[in-house]
């Protein structure tokens, strides 16, 4: 998207991703409920608070980033090409390592 000039393509990468996005972010906490349990003591607070802090975590960073960036000869196209390449290689830290083991009762 970094490299492409055609509003109407980057448009449709960005609709895609944001309807992708927001339906992962709806079951993060149905995931997290599902794999730990919905008893009193099994700390349903604290996931839901670092789920949270991460999110807001990656955001800050963003913020601050993308305006260096920005300044580059490149313009806004660093900022989008560093998003996507760290999005990659959080992509493979989660298919590496995040493993979640699903029974059904």
């Amino acid at each position: 998207m970094s490299f492409c000039k055609i509003i109407a393509v980057d448009m449709i990468i960005v609709i895609a991703c944001a309807i992708t996005q927001n339906t992962l972010l709806s079951l993060f906490m149905a995931t997290i409920i599902h794999v730990i349990g919905r008893e009193e003591d099994a700390g349903l607070g604290l996931f839901a608070g670092a789920l949270n802090s991460a999110y807001c975590c990656g955001q800050f960073l963003n913020f601050i980033f993308s305006s260096i960036l920005v300044t580059s000869s490149m313009g806004y196209a660093l900022p989008v090409l560093v998003g996507g390449i760290l999005s990659f290689f959080g992509l493979l830290v989660s298919a590496i390592f995040f493993k979640i083991e699903l029974y059904s009762t």
